[in-house]
């Protein structure tokens, strides 16, 4: 955000690497994120095998964000094949720590399971 500093995306970035070296979870999201955004060169990071694993590793961790996202790459299959029922555990696990996105999505895919 750049409060009270100047904002500088390459150091929010590298800052953000060093915390996930450091198995900070949440790093893993911010740096997926940041790259997504355009702010990184590195292409491989954008790919989306390399994205759901790290949004893996932050759900796994308990980033609600991440279990979020992670549930939409399993619903609209990216990354990995459509799977509802995985979709509706990260929904369902996201939901419990209060996002209400996911409650919307995982109830309405518990009444629309092919």
């Amino acid at each position: 955000v750049g409060l009270e500093v100047v904002q500088d995306q390459a150091e929010a970035l590298d800052l953000y690497r060093r915390a996930m070296d450091g198995g900070v979870s949440v790093a893993h999201f911010h740096v997926q994120w940041l790259t997504k955004l355009g702010s990184l060169d590195r292409r491989e990071l954008a790919d989306d095998l390399v994205t759901i694993s790290l949004y893996h590793q932050g759900a796994e961790q308990g980033h609600v964000a991440a279990q979020y996202s992670l549930a939409r790459m399993y619903e609209i299959g990216r990354g990995a094949a459509k799977d509802k029922d995985q979709a509706i555990k990260w929904y369902s696990m996201a939901s419990a720590q209060g996002h209400e996105g996911a409650k919307e999505r995982m109830e309405f895919l518990q009444k629309h399971l092919d």
